[in-house]
């Protein structure tokens, strides 16, 4: 996938299938609710949110890292700027993500944080 534009594309509409199917869950879930003891409930909620939070950050990390694999095979500067906008936006999501993440979930916002800062550093 490193430098492939085609599968860069592929990856990002996965991604964001695999957001939606994990917003589909919780709403199941949550219809489902009065089905669970309150105590499983919660634990399946959180693992949810934990699963939703963590695919939305890491999906634009893997997806700042193939725009930056681009950046990297190409010298024309036209294209080398969009890339460079692509990756910003793309360190933009992820922090949001983090920043927007449910507090009952798992994130691991500060290991995402901080592969951002690095990010951030390679593009000046």
């Amino acid at each position: 996938v490193m430098g492939d534009q085609v599968e860069t594309e592929k990856v990002e509409k996965s991604k964001k299938e695999a957001l939606r199917m994990a917003g589909e869950a919780l709403a199941a879930l949550d219809k489902a609710q009065s089905l669970f003891d309150p105590a499983d409930y919660e634990q399946l909620r959180r693992g949810l949110l934990t699963n939703q939070a963590q695919l939305a950050w890491r999906s634009s990390m893997h997806l700042s890292y193939l725009h930056h694999r681009l950046l990297v095979t190409t010298s024309d500067p036209r294209k080398r700027a969009d890339l460079i906008s692509a990756i910003r936006a793309d360190l933009l999501a992820l922090r949001t993500a983090i920043n927007n993440a449910n507090p009952l979930a798992i994130t691991d916002g500060d290991q995402g944080l901080r592969w951002a800062d690095e990010m951030d550093r390679l593009l000046h």
